[in-house]
């Protein structure tokens, strides 16, 4: 039984979607899928898999374990896609070869150069699980078995990047030149979030994570993404009120509420990505 497709993906070129094809009620750990789609034409155009990205750990009744992906994302060159799950997994579109960058939770992100991949480990409450910040970042090379040190955990915690526990980690976007990331962790003792840019050298996986740009958030950053023009970025920000969109102004480097709504963080908080500019 396959009644999910889920989290499409554009390709670059706008000419192919990705979306997973999840199996309810298959046995063991590979019960996800890749469905290529010709979003010019209609149809399928490939399905890869199945993959254990999900750890479902499913049985004939269905899964017993139950997640969600941070990030489901075409590479730049249109050739790879990240599976960023309970594994981060890149899969070759044409062969569907996947190569597995992470065998644990992380949040992750692909590198402008499409040939390596940024992360964070995340750390889990020894109590509740549920509660997570962010641990060592990393830069994973798809042609190296070693991934490169950037932050240790320690070194992220000093940035301020390694909030309190929470249900959401962080959050993190390329801009869509890739000549800046956005990052930021869960939030403080308050509550509050604090955004994070690093710059990239062009043509390089290199980002200088020492010398961030830092805007404070008022209040929880839950989800984000960039203008296509990269003049701002829209942010999903929690409070005790509520959630309400925000918008920073890069020019400015200043926050402006776009609207609210009565929807409460327990709702988008396990949803991955949950915004979208319009292109």
């Amino acid at each position: 039984w396959h009644p999910m497709y889920q989290w499409p993906a554009w390709s670059p070129d706008g000419k192919l979607l990705a979306a997973m094809n999840v199996a309810w009620c298959e046995v063991g750990m590979k019960v996800s899928s890749v469905e290529i789609i010709d979003a010019v034409n209609g149809g399928s155009v490939d399905r890869h898999g199945p993959y254990d990205f999900w750890q479902a750990d499913g049985t004939l009744q269905g899964p017993r374990r139950l997640s969600t992906p941070n990030n489901i994302s075409w590479s730049r060159d249109g050739e790879k896609l990240l599976v960023s799950w309970d594994k981060a997994v890149v899969i070759n579109i044409r062969t569907g070869k996947p190569r597995v960058v992470s065998s644990k939770p992380v949040l992750a992100e692909w590198a402008p150069t499409s040939d390596a991949v940024y992360y964070f480990q995340i750390e889990t409450g020894e109590q509740n699980k549920r509660n997570r910040t962010l641990g060592a970042f990393y830069v994973g090379r798809l042609e190296s078995d070693e991934p490169e040190l950037l932050l240790s955990a320690d070194e992220v915690s000093d940035t301020g990047l390694a909030a309190e526990w929470g249900p959401i980690p962080g959050v993190m976007s390329l801009s869509p030149s890739g000549s800046t990331l956005a990052v930021s962790g869960g939030g403080d003792e308050d509550g509050n979030s604090e955004l994070h840019l690093f710059e990239i050298p062009e043509g390089s996986s290199a980002v200088s994570v020492k010398d961030a740009t830092r805007y404070p958030v008022d209040g929880r950053l839950v989800a984000l993404d960039w203008a296509p023009d990269e003049s701002g970025i829209a942010g999903l920000v929690a409070d005790e009120s509520g959630v309400r969109m925000d918008i920073l102004d890069i020019s400015t480097n200043e926050w402006s509420v776009v609207t609210t709504s009565g929807i409460e963080v327990n709702q988008v908080q396990f949803l991955g990505k949950v915004i979208s500019w319009s292109r």
